[in-house]
């Protein structure tokens, strides 16, 4: 083997570990997008968590009166977002001594930029406040039930 081909050896690995690596950060960047979401576990069973989403579930969309609280601090000021709307979506499922519910806020806010060909509604990552505070509510409601059904 001469030098010139160990040079080109060398130069193919460390060339493919850089990609391994890269494709690496670019997948775990999108994991956190895609698994988005909080939860908790309740020790009640998968209908009385059905039960206790249904009871909030007006609860759990609608307007923002500001986008500053609810969403992460993004590129573009949050102060140039208005008309903040939020909606959240459940997943309820059944596990070891109770249920786990995983909430989901869907935050979007009409971006006044001062070119206004680029203005329109752009979805914004959520900070986690609604998600946490839709969790107490559920925990609250089936706390309540719990309560009632025991009396």
């Amino acid at each position: 083997m001469t030098l010139h081909s160990r040079t080109l050896d060398f130069a193919s690995r460390r060339t493919a570990r850089w990609a391994i690596l890269l494709a690496m950060f670019l997948y775990g960047v999108r994991l956190p997008a895609q698994d988005s979401g909080y939860q908790r576990s309740f020790p009640i069973s998968v209908a009385q968590a059905e039960a206790a989403v249904k009871t909030i579930k007006t609860t759990t969309q609608g307007r923002l009166p500001t986008l500053e609280g609810f969403v992460q601090q993004s590129a573009p000021p949050v102060e140039r977002y208005e008309k903040g709307y939020y909606e959240c979506t459940f997943q309820i499922s059944a596990a070891a001594g109770g249920t786990v519910i995983l909430v989901q806020a869907k935050i979007t806010g009409w971006y006044n930029d001062p070119d206004a060909s680029r203005s329109g509604y752009r979805i914004l990552t959520s900070n986690g406040r609604l998600e946490t505070d839709v969790l107490d509510r559920i925990a609250e409601v089936a706390s309540a039930r719990s309560s009632s059904a025991a009396l």
